[in-house]
């Protein structure tokens, strides 16, 4: 069933980008225009689910790749007719209530940013914004054009139904600190910015610049601490907004270490039990990476960071590991299991100075690029992203 979720999900990603500008800018037939009923849109979408569960189950039972591929040909092509009809009806009538159920149903299974999801995200901020169905879309307004945060302001008003207002909030909360560090990313590989730009339009890029991350993560921080406050009880996936907010305010409101500020002076054990010390290191570019073996994010980066391990093996450069595991021998079974090239630190559990603690790690995983002089340049990069940056820095020396 997992592997089926995530199929689908690179199946949706796929059929958007066939959305072509001139194909999605066609008009609608003739029909759709006479689709302006709730049981209209309702019918589109019961075809629509019935559509995916036999292409998972086909999907299955496939036994060649070709087979597979035709399914997934025939699937991304239904998608795509389905947002176009949800589009075109929501722009026939997009004050009525087939208009907002098609719209909405844009919003939740089309990836942020494309263009059907920005226009219907427009069509319920200018129509149905302070609907407390809207709720169903505050966790899909995860993009970077403005129209989005304009939506979960709306649904902050205080005259918003509790619920609503409580997922708007936490929404707004988490955009807000998506940008910042995007922001961030932008500034540690310069050398992208061209190829951002153009995908991100002029518009976008525009309103990106306007914003100052710093009073992004201020308003976060209030913005989090008022859902505690006032909404903490609200079921959050099998949490509780108090619960996943309180932990997004733990990076929010650690201080130490800051980029630009110096790293921690730490040091302790590796897994073999050797010693290991961070100022044994000064004079390279030091990355350092916090995992663990239950952490499934931080098992898929290994393989890319084992990558950098070799490429910049006769350089000045060196990858470290922070580990979280409490027991020792999962964290040599993680080893062994990914053949993991770098030295890992981990803490004891009587130590009275975790390097944990002392690095701020309260999100797994959690990665820190350090310079030369031991200053951090860097939070939180992977991919292409953090191969830039320490191309950067062992190009400045």
């Amino acid at each position: 069933m997992y592997e089926a979720r995530i199929l689908c999900c690179s199946l949706v990603a796929a059929a958007l980008a066939a959305i072509a500008q001139p194909a999605y800018a066609q008009d609608a037939p003739a029909e759709l225009a006479k689709l302006q009923s709730p049981r209209d849109v309702e019918t589109i979408i019961e075809d629509y689910d019935e559509g995916r569960a036999t292409f998972l189950e086909s999907s299955a039972r496939a036994e060649s790749d070709d087979a597979r591929d035709a399914l997934q040909e025939e699937f991304i092509a239904k998608h795509s007719a389905t947002i176009r009809a949800m589009i075109e009806i929501a722009r026939a009538a997009p004050e009525s209530e087939a208009g907002m159920q098609a719209a909405l149903w844009v919003v939740t299974h089309c990836d942020a940013d494309f263009q059907p999801h920005v226009e219907a995200a427009r069509i319920l901020l200018r129509r149905h914004a302070r609907d407390r169905r809207m709720f169903d879309a505050y966790y899909h307004l995860d993009g970077f054009d403005p129209v989005y945060e304009k939506v979960l302001r709306s649904g902050c008003a205080a005259a918003m139904p509790g619920e609503c207002r409580a997922r708007a909030m936490f929404a707004l909360a988490d955009a807000l600190v998506r940008r910042a560090a995007f922001k961030d990313a932008m500034d540690a590989t310069p050398e992208l910015d061209a190829q951002r730009k153009l995908k991100m339009g002029p518009a976008v890029v525009e309103f990106l610049d306007a914003t100052n991350r710093d009073q992004d993560r201020l308003e976060a921080t209030r913005l989090y601490h008022q859902v505690i406050d006032e909404f903490a009880d609200i079921p959050y996936r099998d949490q509780t907004l108090g619960q996943i907010a309180a932990d997004r305010l733990m990076p929010l409101e650690q201080t130490y270490p800051e980029i630009g500020g110096n790293a921690p002076r730490a040091s302790g054990t590796d897994l073999s039990g050797q010693a290991l010390d961070l100022l044994e290191f000064r004079g390279k570019v030091v990355v350092i990476v916090a995992w663990a073996s239950w952490c499934g994010a931080c098992c898929e980066r290994i393989p890319y960071e084992n990558k950098l391990v070799e490429q910049f093996k006769d350089a000045d450069f060196v990858l470290l590991g922070i580990n979280g595991d409490k027991n020792l021998d999962d964290a040599l079974r993680a080893k062994d299991k990914y053949k993991i090239a770098f030295r890992s630190s981990r803490d004891e559990p009587s130590a009275d100075v975790r390097i944990i603690d002392q690095f701020g790690v309260t999100t797994w995983p959690t990665t820190f690029v350090i310079d030369q002089d031991g200053v951090v340049r860097n939070k939180n990069l992977d991919g292409p992203e953090l191969h830039a940056a320490i191309v950067r820095l062992l190009g400045a020396r």
